[in-house]
């Protein structure tokens, strides 16, 4: 099952193979309304800016900011 395609903030567009299982947020609003639908467990890192929920972010890696991200960590 194809999903997309999709646009990115670049104009690139996509096409996922399947849903995505590892998400890395870079805008801390994005990060607390990922926990708030329930997508907690997909966030695998976050930046350094995201601060709620406190208890869900706290074990996430950290990426640096949105406008200088640690390019190397998020591809880890």
């Amino acid at each position: 099952m194809l999903l997309g395609p999709f646009v990115d903030a670049t104009g690139t567009s996509l096409t996922l193979a399947a849903p995505p299982r590892r998400i890395v947020s870079l805008i801390p609003s994005i990060t607390e309304t990922l926990f708030a639908l329930g997508a907690g467990p997909a966030v695998a890192a976050c930046t350094v800016y995201c601060t709620e929920p406190a208890a869900g972010v706290a074990s996430k890696t950290r990426v640096g900011g949105g406008k200088n991200p640690k390019l190397e960590a998020i591809r880890d």
